[in-house]
């Protein structure tokens, strides 16, 4: 459509749907493919997990890793060990170089984290001389009093 003005002629811009009208897809290809963000695989990145493959090509151009990198070690509880008091009196050394260690300057008994000491009656006599204590993360109340009455001076650590 060619309008006058004056001396000058002047060409209309024709809009493109116009001229798309009575083509049914619209220059878009194959009807399927022209549809809301679900043609997509969502909107944005949803979709690219862990597993993602349908936006491969977008997150490669953009530095993304794409499936499994790394590990990580499953979570595992650590099992504590159980001394009873009766141990610990009747056989003093072995128990500390076994779950422990002893500091002499100190006069201490330092027990490894996994170490929990349990109350058992002991027949036997304290042999472990004054003033000796024991650092240990994980003891039961009876087991407490009793190496108190029996002179050792029991720290908890946390």
């Amino acid at each position: 459509m060619i309008v006058e003005r004056g001396d000058v002629m002047v060409v209309r811009f024709k809009r493109k749907v116009v001229k798309k009208r009575g083509s049914r897809t619209y220059g878009y290809g194959s009807s399927k493919k022209h549809r809301g963000k679900g043609s997509k695989g969502g909107k944005g990145l949803s979709g690219s997990g862990k597993k993602g493959q349908h936006k491969k090509l977008l997150l490669a151009s953009q530095g993304y890793i794409i499936g499994k990198y790394g590990f990580k070690t499953p979570y595992q509880k650590r099992k504590l060990e159980s001394v009873t008091t009766k141990e610990i009196i009747e056989r003093f050394e072995e128990i500390v170089n076994k779950y422990g260690r002893y500091d002499k300057s100190k006069n201490t008994v330092i027990f490894n984290d996994n170490v929990k000491i349990i109350y058992q009656r002991s027949l036997e006599k304290n042999e472990f001389g004054n003033n000796v204590s024991f650092i240990v993360r994980s003891i039961t109340d009876k087991a407490k009093e009793y190496l108190n009455k029996l002179g050792v001076k029991v720290e908890v650590k946390e």
